[in-house]
């Protein structure tokens, strides 16, 4: 990870540019078996809930052997990110930034063989405007797009009709509002609403999984954040 700054003057607005890259790569390992089940087991019909939570597991799976472990995926992935804190004056300012985002992945069978991988680039943007009514309060809005890895889809031929598949890569967008408040420098509470819109994944009738563009996720949180000072007989 390395990134550079650079603070200059355009007139009477300040801007603090920042270059840089980073990365980081995974390795997933998993069971050769997924999933143990109980054989010729059919649930009784016209039974109370009571009867049916005393009934016994069947043999099937109380079985714990799920086979050796192998490597099953392999993620890269990489930013190259530019932004610009831009300072117009005492109350207002703003942040705006681009990130050439790549993501590498393989899925991998426990043969050993490539099922399925992928090597995608997409450029996304952030943005933020930040206003200060007065020098302690912070009130600001923004908008973070995001670069995420697709699901695997389960090696196992017997549920699925697509086992062994990546899914394609997805552009996700966070926005965000929230206000910061600092009565002193040990001090910081803070307050903001999320509304992320990611794809989510589901399961047709064909069990063939698939990305659909639908799901919203709203979230309002609320923290403080405090910073501890030596007390009296330990700074004497």
């Amino acid at each position: 990870m390395r990134y550079l700054n650079n603070v200059f003057n355009t007139g009477s607005i300040q801007h603090n540019l920042t270059m840089g890259i980073s990365g980081d790569t995974s390795t997933q390992h998993t069971h050769t078996t997924n999933y143990v089940y109980g054989e010729n087991f059919v649930i009784p019909t016209n039974i109370t809930l009571e009867q049916f939570m005393s009934m016994e597991m069947p043999t099937g799976l109380h079985s714990t052997d799920y086979g050796p472990r192998y490597k099953s995926n392999d993620t890269e992935n990489r930013n190259i990110v530019m932004s610009d804190s831009i300072t117009f004056n005492q109350q207002w300012s703003a942040i705006v930034g681009v990130n050439d985002a790549t993501i590498k992945t393989q899925n991998i069978s426990s043969f050993g063989i490539t099922t399925s991988e992928y090597d995608d680039s997409a450029l996304t943007t952030t943005a933020s405007v930040i206003y200060k009514p007065i020098t302690k309060l912070s009130i600001y809005i923004s908008a973070i797009e995001g670069l995420e890895a697709g699901g695997a889809v389960p090696d196992d031929s017997e549920i699925y009709n697509n086992p062994g598949e990546i899914l394609e890569p997805f552009i996700s967008t966070q926005y965000e509002l929230g206000a910061k408040y600092a009565p002193n420098e040990d001090i910081v509470l803070s307050s903001s609403v999320f509304n992320i819109e990611p794809p989510r994944v589901y399961r047709r009738l064909t069990f063939l999984r698939e990305l659909a563009y639908e799901q919203e996720t709203r979230i309002f949180t609320r923290s403080t954040r405090a910073r501890s000072t030596p007390c009296a007989d330990e700074r004497a």
